[in-house]
């Protein structure tokens, strides 16, 4: 099995760091259940150009490198390596590759292979891995890749007008393992029908 996982808020918890940096920088106002799009300034006293300069900062003084990992995603990626290839895909800038690397090492969290989209979409890059599941948080990952079978949803603020069967929406790492498990059972069992 193959599996393309989303780094940031899926693995490495950013947005609420961000949210609490921008808050200190600016006064912002900023809270974590209000984010319904990319578009986070929106959500706070804030402009745009505040924005992109404030997570500028946050990244250039080592942000990455201080994200906590999301609650059991160190077991739920490392459970998922055992059933096969697991590959980090990110938004984040191929310049943030060596702080990258060092953040999963430092977390302990095992992977094949780590992809770096510099800001661009990553779906081009899912389809490029033709992995068996994809772990995205973002609304157009699963626009772009509703069609895939082995889409699920990571569950945040920002993503809930997506439109998506409730099976494929999952809530925590928890959920994951469990609807992976529930997937590979069913395929198990497929392939002994097909056998017999």
């Amino acid at each position: 099995m193959r599996i393309g996982i989303d780094l940031d808020d899926v693995i490495a918890d950013l947005v609420p760091e961000l949210i609490k940096f921008l808050n200190d920088l600016y006064k912002a106002d900023l809270e974590f259940k209000e984010i319904k799009s990319w578009e986070i300034w929106k959500y706070g006293n804030l402009t745009e150009k505040e924005f992109k300069e404030g997570t500028k900062k946050f990244i250039e003084e080592g942000g990455y490198s201080r994200l906590p990992v999301i609650k059991g995603a160190v077991e739920g990626v490392n459970r998922l390596k055992e059933l096969g290839e697991v590959y980090i895909v990110t938004r984040r800038s191929i310049k943030r590759r060596a702080e990258t690397i060092s953040w999963l090492r430092d977390k302990k969290i095992k992977y094949d292979g780590i992809y770096f989209s510099n800001n661009g979409p990553k779906t081009h890059i899912f389809e490029d891995i033709n992995p068996n599941l994809i772990i995205d948080d973002s609304p157009s990952s699963a626009k772009d890749l509703l069609w895939f079978g082995g889409f699920f949803l990571y569950d945040k603020p920002w993503n809930k007008h997506v439109k998506i069967e409730k099976n494929r929406r999952v809530k925590s790492w928890k959920d994951i393992l469990k609807k992976v498990e529930e997937r590979e059972d069913l395929i198990a069992k497929i392939q002994l029908k097909s056998i017999k």
